[in-house]
């Protein structure tokens, strides 16, 4: 992979249609990167309303792709609460990691690991894993 492409997307996602985004960022101990409530209008760019049709909790970061198990367990060791599914009106909790592959097509594989500790934590806490690679 080049060094431009050698970065992915992490994000930690929380839905309900009662979610409390304030209870959450303190269950958590982070400040969503973006929320939105049940109900909630918005303006897409193109002008169009939308109704936000469940509440959203959502963390994004970008890491490099050699430092991803690491910063993976860096910021689910900083959510100190046991479990965060079914809590604060979260009805459903996603980790998900997006991977770019290479666009030159110099590299078509990668591996990384998911250490048990890290598997067996986002289980405890209520998580669903999505790994999207495109």
């Amino acid at each position: 992979m080049s060094s431009e492409n050698n970065f992915c997307s992490i994000g930690i996602y929380f839905y309900g249609e009662d979610i409390s985004l304030d209870e959450v960022s303190l269950l958590v101990g982070l400040e969503p990167t973006l929320s939105r409530n049940l109900g909630d209008v918005r303006l897409t760019s193109s002008g169009a309303k939308v109704l936000q049709k469940i509440g959203v909790w959502e963390f994004r970061w970008r890491v490099e792709l050699t430092n991803l198990g690491a910063s993976l367990l860096d910021i689910i060791d900083k959510i100190k609460c046991e479990k965060i599914a079914g809590r604060a009106g979260v009805a459903k909790a996603e980790l998900d990691v997006f991977i770019p592959l290479d666009a030159d097509g110099g590299v078509n594989g990668f591996s990384f690991e998911f250490p048990g500790n890290l598997l067996g934590r986002l289980y405890r806490l209520g998580f669903d894993v999505v790994i999207t690679v495109r």
